[in-house]
């Protein structure tokens, strides 16, 4: 089936493609653990449930200043959680201990605030799904299903791949990495900001 080859492409490519969520979902991976990285991944399937019912319905008859907003608090947000991640003291060795639902809502902060699911959802990906409904609801379904296993598997199969073999790389390269990550939330996050103005 078509919608399905196509979801699962689409999902792999943002599955794989950087950005804050990728990026954080490795920091996590880095720091806490391999659960902890699979749970920020579980992201999309919380967020995009809006995103898509907005993009398909409000947000496609609203000014882009919306976008423009949306990116600007999305870039803070991100230089926020890049300037905690540059702030990691040296590991222990052990995970640090936190509830469940805190790796979640990172994840759904990150992939909330920022454009780039918005404006994949308004451009490509709504279009596509009206498409594939208006021919028949199961193509729909078939074309969201590809894509969310997609796009939520390759991130935590990253995370969790990550996270797995983390204690190979010492505490010293671990700290070095969850550090870098954390510049390049900075990074995105200003490059939104720039973008926005």
């Amino acid at each position: 089936m078509a919608e399905l080859l196509a979801g699962i492409s689409l999902g792999f490519a943002a599955g794989v493609s950087p950005g804050p969520l990728l990026t954080l979902v490795i920091a996590t991976a880095l720091e806490h653990g391999p659960a902890a990285a699979v749970r920020v991944s579980f992201a999309p399937l919380v967020t995009d449930t809006t995103v898509i019912l907005l993009a398909l319905v409000v947000l496609t008859n609203v000014p882009d200043q919306v976008f423009t907003v949306l990116g600007l608090v999305g870039g803070v947000y991100l230089i926020v959680l890049g300037t905690r991640e540059l702030r990691s003291r040296p590991f222990t060795g052990e995970v640090a201990e936190r509830g469940p639902a805190v790796d979640l809502m990172r994840g759904i902060g990150v992939n909330f605030l920022s454009p780039h699911p918005w404006i994949f959802w308004i451009t490509a990906g709504g279009p596509l799904l009206v498409e594939a409904w208006r021919r028949a609801p199961a193509r729909g379904a078939a074309f969201l299903i590809g894509f969310y296993v997609l796009i939520v598997g390759t991130k935590a199969t990253i995370g969790w791949t990550i996270g797995r073999t983390r204690h190979r790389l010492g505490t010293v390269w671990r700290l070095r990495l969850v550090r870098l990550a954390g510049a390049l939330l900075i990074s995105i996050g200003a490059l939104l900001i720039a973008q926005q103005l």
